[in-house]
């Protein structure tokens, strides 16, 4: 398995923010084929599993950090923005959410997020989504295709509601052929404040032939799944729980176009630009379908970025 100190020596989460791509870039192949078995294991257990389980992949202080930046940003009564009804631009607490707006999911589900393009502005999340042992992985997974963000999101629950509904019951994602998803709480989750549950071997399994998972963990704790294998949330009982959300695939799938609707919330190019080099042929592919001026996105009702 891949370690927080095998990540921290190749692309570093603190000591190599500063750095200028290219010289990370350089850190990372020096040290890459030292850790050349602790790529390719874990992908062999994320292809027969349909996850991942990666330890700390955010520390205690970018966690709050990332929490108070969304302090300040428009949130959404919806589990992703295209489904909302009301936004609020002002709130105290995440928890007083639900007296401020009802959340507009069915069956009274309080599910709150943020624009893929207001998260993409925060240098944290931005860095992570082009972190080059996570791309690197993801592009194995996915045939040697490589990936691009097609969703960037960060779900916020708050105790109360139903336990009902889609989200909360065993389902399969048909985004692409293949998916590589990050997921990361930016809140300690345990059975009070609900987790995340999934299907061992459910890319291949039905839904009741598999062993149940259960994840929770402290804040910063980071998993991979393939979203074709069964997977659920949970009631939150207490609190409220936070859960950033980063997937990759391989083009500009049905999901991004018609269903969520990320192509109407890229990013501004230059507030991405100030923390990962959009000149990077990577980089560029990476976030090719989530930044404006990137890619000629004209499918739909003749929207262009020319």
């Amino acid at each position: 398995m891949i370690t927080n100190k095998q990540i921290e020596e190749m692309v570093g989460h603190s000591k190599c923010d500063d750095m200028p791509y290219a010289d990370r870039e350089s850190r990372f192949l020096k040290v890459k084929n030292k850790y050349r078995n602790s790529i390719q294991a874990p992908i062999d257990v994320f292809s027969e599993n349909g996850y991942l389980m990666l330890g700390d992949v955010l520390n205690d202080e970018q966690c709050e950090s990332i929490k108070k930046f969304l302090m300040t940003k428009t949130v959404y009564n919806a589990h992703v923005p295209a489904y909302a009804d009301m936004e609020c631009d002002s709130f105290s607490s995440f928890e007083s959410l639900p007296s401020i707006m009802p959340s507009a999911a069915p069956n009274g589900l309080n599910y709150y997020s943020w624009s893929l393009g207001d998260l993409l502005e925060n240098k944290d999340i931005t860095r992570l989504c082009s972190n080059p042992l996570l791309i690197n992985f993801a592009q194995q997974y996915l045939e040697g295709i490589p990936p691009s963000l097609f969703t960037v999101n960060a779900m916020l629950n708050v105790a109360g509601g139903v336990d009902d509904g889609l989200v909360r019951t065993m389902h399969r994602d048909f985004d692409d052929l293949r998916t590589c998803s990050l997921l990361v709480y930016l809140t300690d989750v345990n059975e009070d404040s609900g987790g995340s549950f999934l299907i061992k071997e459910g890319t291949h399994l039905g839904v009741d032939e598999g062993k149940e998972v259960r994840v929770y963990g402290k804040k910063g704790t980071g998993w991979l799944v393939d979203g074709y294998g069964w997977h659920r949330g949970t009631r939150v009982n207490k609190g409220h729980r936070i859960l950033l959300w980063i997937r990759y695939s391989i083009y500009d799938n049905p999901t991004y176009k018609d269903v969520d609707k990320n192509w109407l919330l890229r990013a501004d190019y230059d507030r991405v630009n100030e923390h990962v080099d959009l000149d990077n042929a990577i980089n560029k592919n990476v976030f090719r379908l989530v930044v404006k001026d990137i890619d000629n996105l004209d499918y739909m009702n003749g929207v262009s970025n020319e």
